[in-house]
């Protein structure tokens, strides 16, 4: 069998993290009965909804791994439900009116500092279906023609305008109108600084920082080019920027603390294990 850097085999490895997934649910499960929590209605139904979508992709692009595995797509869920204990528990240990409840002061003041609001137009200068880059005149008249967008936007046009010209010079209309012919308004993406870097670029992230609200700059990156307006971020309490992102923000600021706790407090658990199950869904059986 394989083993890892440390000496330990592949399989038993294998078996002790599924031990410790197993352990960590069932104190979660424990410590939210104690504290008189359940699962609500809408927590099954953004569960069950969030597995749909994962079973699809899952089975198109694992060739139906779960099912040749004898995991049917019900148990797929189920298992969903169960595991979405943990992030209900940390929820309600770390929400409003919590054991360990973060200040909104401390939520609202790292969502101030480390996010950003933004709208984007990109296009590509690699060819999509291969990734080999495109000719250096396409490329150019690319550049050209979002540079040309970025001199508007900071003229004063609005980006909606500057996105309808981008969707006839690709001619990609499809979408920019809803059912009533009326152009689409380009919704304005809140995200992290990290997420912006590993998405975009630490450019774009560092552009974005000393950017004034409404200015727009242009980026290049090794696949796309970028046009990126600055927008007004909205850090009130009760704002959609903030409330889309309150868990987000929550596991930035603690999610390493109680992922630490949750292990050692799953890891203390008296629990018996079937070892007759576990040996029999052995990872050297698995179909792959």
């Amino acid at each position: 069998s394989q083993d890892l850097s440390d000496g330990t085999s592949v399989v038993d490895r294998v078996k002790e993290v599924a031990k410790e997934n197993v352990s960590q649910v069932l104190f979660a499960m424990s410590e939210l009965n104690r504290l008189g929590v359940e699962m609500t209605e809408e927590d099954n139904s953004m569960v069950d909804t969030q597995s749909d979508s994962m079973w699809t992709y899952y089975s198109q692009f694992s060739n139906n791994a779960y099912e040749n595995n004898g995991t049917s797509e019900e148990s797929f869920k189920t298992y969903n439900r169960y595991n979405y204990s943990i992030t209900k528990l940390f929820e309600t240990l770390y929400g409003e009116g919590g054991e360990k409840e973060i200040s909104v002061e401390d939520l609202l003041d790292y969502f101030e500092n480390n996010y950003y609001s933004f709208k984007t137009i990109s296009a590509p200068l690699v060819d999509t279906s291969t990734g080999e880059a495109i000719e250096e005149s396409e490329a150019n008249e690319t550049k050209e023609r979002l540079d040309d967008y970025v001199t508007q936007l900071n003229d004063g046009v609005s980006f909606d305008t500057v996105q309808a010209l981008e969707n006839v010079a690709t001619g990609n209309t499809d979408g920019s109108t809803d059912s009533d012919g009326n152009p689409v308004v380009a919704q304005a993406n809140v995200l992290d600084a990290d997420t912006i870097s590993s998405s975009i670029s630490e450019d774009a992230v560092t552009q974005l920082a000393s950017a004034e609200v409404n200015e727009a700059f242009a980026i290049e990156t090794d696949t796309y080019y970028w046009v990126i307006q600055k927008c007004e971020l909205d850090v009130s309490e009760g704002s959609e920027d903030f409330t889309n992102n309150r868990l987000n923000i929550m596991n930035a600021l603690k999610g390493e603390e109680y992922d630490t706790w949750l292990t050692e407090q799953g890891n203390s658990l008296d629990m018996t294990v079937n070892n007759h199950a576990v040996n029999y869904y052995s990872p050297k059986k698995l179909k792959v």
